[in-house]
């Protein structure tokens, strides 16, 4: 089946309005006085994207080719993807956050035809296996071997032809972030794509009289598809969490954005700072976090510095987003074991089930024969139309993390474990591989540490399982009383059900490179092993 080029709704949104603001990108981003901004119109970034179009033809790539982009986001990288799209090609995106080894397999795994990276990774090309046979393109530096990204951008603008594609044809390969083995390559192809774009302008505030501000870098690339203006946040998306506060308020407040995304990590140290400031950004009236729990005390500042914004918490995966939806105020008042993570989004069905060791495929009855009661724990499955369905050049990867329905569309197995509530909500209780066993019992973390965080000595917990013991793990903010402090825990934990365990207090408890605030466990249990 023929369906549009996911570039043609830009070329639509040039014509519509030329002039257009599409990007505010910053520059000296350190402080006030070195800030600066470039601004770019629709029109302007339609030139952008003719040029690497036409610098790609020139250059030999042809439909289907595809190109692995592991470089800092910018300006150049989005009109870069389009002209990869309007000619029938494919992005491999990679995120830096999932580690050299996982990118490393990654490469290898992704059948690239070249790379975009940047002189950090791509001078050691000699020594890297995965990077012999590919072309190699720098954004930073050039040396034997490896090519300036340049050389993909031609002086000449033409008129832009996006080619006409059939829906399972690929568009976009992202790679998980292998926090359970290797990475694999979701295939988000055209079909998916459209349809997430769909879900996306169906359940968040999509109007073309928008002021983004996301620190989530794809909701760049999907505005150019929306017709909405994109304000770059004054961060360095690989430390997303390090950046200076005077210069992302100051442009919040120039440019009165109205729609923010991005991670906890960015957005708690934002909250933080116009709390202390006693600043409010009355402009705002969408705003939308995940990657991870996040904290009732947090939650409950955002009213304090947002007041006019709609906040909500949003539950997704590499392989599907977005899934469910949840508002910060029903988080507050809503008691329960986990995190609430909200409402299933229309078009999308989720399911809590007990699956036996090895399944590929459901009977007509679906989901059911295997789902639980309304309240118990399980695990949670996915199906809908931007569900990715399968993974790239990966058969085995795909038996194993999907069931094939009888409607000819596939589940997706999240690994998360969950249940829902006699409201219809979707609470999340920890991952399948954390699972802790104890005498028989099966029992899950995140309750446990949602307890434990509540307490006033304790900065952050993290329960895990290493082989038969477990150790609760802590972050305290006080030290002169740690024996009260452990005899605290250990009734707290001793309460669900666990009565043997050792409590370790350590410096920081290690969260994930992507997000910056996912509790790595596997780190965890690397490091104290």
């Amino acid at each position: 089946m023929k369906i549009a080029n996911l570039a043609q709704r830009f070329i639509d949104n040039v014509r519509k309005h030329p002039d257009k603001l599409a990007f505010v990108i910053p520059k000296g981003i350190d402080s006030l006085e070195t800030y600066h901004e470039i601004n770019l119109t629709y029109q302007d970034f339609y030139n952008e994207v003719s040029k690497y179009r036409n610098g790609l033809i020139e250059s030999g790539y042809q439909r289907g080719d595809r190109i692995i982009i592991l470089a800092p986001i910018s300006e150049k990288t989005y009109a870069f993807m389009l002209a990869v799209f309007s000619l029938g090609m494919v992005c491999v995106f990679l995120d830096p956050g999932i580690g050299l080894k996982k990118i490393l397999n990654a490469i290898s795994d992704s059948g690239a035809k070249a790379i975009v990276s940047i002189d950090k990774l791509l001078k050691y090309h000699y020594f890297i296996p995965q990077l012999w046979f590919k072309k190699k393109y720098s954004a930073d530096r050039t040396r034997l071997g490896v090519r300036s990204f340049d050389d993909l951008y031609s002086s000449k603008v033409c008129e832009i032809e996006a080619l006409e594609l059939e829906e399972n044809d690929h568009a976009l390969i992202t790679f998980t972030s292998g926090s359970t083995g290797r990475s694999k390559g979701s295939d988000r192809n055209i079909k998916n794509v459209t349809e997430q774009i769909k879900s996306i302008e169906k359940n968040w505030n999509c109007h073309e009289d928008i002021i983004d501000f996301p620190s989530f870098p794809m909701f760049g690339f999907m505005n150019l598809l929306c017709g909405i203006t994109t304000v770059v946040p004054a961060v360095d998306f690989a430390k997303i969490a390090d950046y200076n506060p005077d210069v992302v308020i100051h442009q919040m407040t120039k440019w009165k954005v109205n729609r923010m995304c991005g991670s906890f990590a960015f957005n708690k140290k934002l909250v933080d700072n116009l709390k202390q400031r006693e600043i409010q950004i009355s402009t705002l009236t969408n705003l939308a976090f995940g990657g991870c729990p996040v904290t009732k005390e947090f939650c409950a500042d955002l009213d304090k510095v947002y007041p006019n914004a709609k906040c909500e918490i949003i539950y997704g995966s590499t392989e599907v987003a977005p899934i469910s939806t949840a508002e910060v105020n029903e988080m507050l008042n809503s008691k329960g074991q986990g995190f609430l993570v909200g409402r299933p989004y229309d078009g999308v069905e989720v399911a809590i089930v007990k699956l036996p060791k090895i399944i590929s495929e459901f009977d007509k009855n679906e989901a059911k024969p295997y789902s639980v009661e309304t309240g118990d724990v399980g695990e949670v499955i996915i199906k809908g139309a931007h569900v990715v369905q399968t993974y790239v050049d990966n058969p085995k990867a795909t038996k194993e993390n999907k069931i094939l329905s009888p409607d000819g569309q596939r589940w997706h197995r999240t690994g998360d474990c969950g249940r829902i509530d006699d409201q219809g909500r979707l609470w999340l209780v920890g991952r399948v591989k954390d699972i802790i066993q104890f005498e028989g019992n099966e029992f899950h973390p995140y309750p446990i540490e949602e307890s434990l965080d509540e307490l006033e000595a304790i900065s952050r917990s993290a329960l895990i399982q290493d082989k038969a013991e477990i150790k609760v793990f802590i972050e305290t903010k006080i030290f002169d009383n740690i024996d009260h402090v452990k005899k605290v825990i250990t009734e707290k934990v001793s309460s669900f059900g666990i009565r043997e365990f050792n409590i370790i207090q350590i410096d920081k408890i290690p969260v994930d490179d992507r997000h910056n605030s996912k509790i790595n466990r596997v780190k965890l249990r690397e490091t104290h092993a």
